[in-house]
């Protein structure tokens, strides 16, 4: 998959805000000088963006929604993609391009991550997202 065109855009990276990795993950996030403005949406709140996801195949207890210049990304579609804008610096960001700027990795670790997301809100006892 080829990096969407940049430029002064905005995005929104729908995701779980009860889920401490995912809150981590969407806070640390540096592509705002690639993409343009990023809009943190917690798929725990509502929102106009969140009904129109409901409109779409994607279930949010199976990951987070990426939307971008009109187009969905979902689960590791969205991570590969958050990772292709991710700047060449920062540990964090240098870190996250490594990993998930093939698709290939993305799409291997992406259910590793969701698996380990739902094992974490089970453990704090948080209900699935309606």
């Amino acid at each position: 998959m080829k990096r969407p065109n940049s430029g002064a855009e905005q995005a929104w990276l729908v995701y779980d805000g009860a889920c401490p990795m995912c809150k981590n993950y969407a806070l640390y996030l540096d592509v705002q000088t690639v993409i343009g403005e990023l809009h943190l949406v917690n798929a725990r709140e509502d929102s106009p963006l969140l009904e129109e996801i409901r409109n779409l195949p994607y279930n949010l207890n199976n990951g987070m929604v990426l939307k971008i210049h009109g187009r969905y990304y979902f689960g590791s579609d969205a991570l590969h993609v958050l990772a292709l804008f991710s700047r060449k610096h920062g540990m964090f960001s240098l870190v996250n391009r490594l990993l998930f700027s093939t698709l290939g990795t993305a799409w291997l670790g992406y259910p590793l991550l969701a698996f380990g997301r739902r094992l974490l809100l089970k453990f704090k006892g948080v209900s699935p997202i309606s």
